[in-house]
């Protein structure tokens, strides 16, 4: 079984470069989103196995994106991700319901370690 991915960010640079590192490490389906409403739409339309959310988004945090998926549906496998060094952002992240939380930029070790961690296969 593969696993469907989403990437939820605001940067389409970053955006590329997480699909480049998930499709590298063997996950076809990649899909994106580049805000809440369009993470939440894209949530209820193709329900990936595993959500990357950025917590600093324009529109809305990163942390009502994760509330906002787990109210759809509360098994949604949600890892947080920043670039930010903030304790208080990851307390946030993780009381709302996140897995994990990366730190950007990551590397397919971090990936697949996060992906085999909480989302089997």
């Amino acid at each position: 079984m593969k696993l469907k991915m989403m990437i939820v960010d605001d940067s389409d640079a970053f955006r590329d470069i997480m699909k480049e590192l998930l499709v590298r490490i063997g996950f076809e389906i990649v899909i994106e989103a580049k805000d809440c409403d369009e993470a939440v739409r894209e949530f209820e339309k193709e329900r990936p196995d595993v959500i990357f959310i950025d917590m600093i988004l324009p529109d809305k945090s990163g942390v009502e994106v994760t509330k906002a998926i787990l109210k759809i549906d509360p098994r949604a496998i949600i890892i947080a991700m920043s670039a930010m060094i903030n304790k208080r952002l990851i307390k946030e992240a993780l009381s709302a319901g996140a897995k994990d939380f990366l730190f950007k930029p990551t590397n397919e070790m971090a990936l697949n370690t996060v992906i085999q961690m909480w989302g089997g296969e």
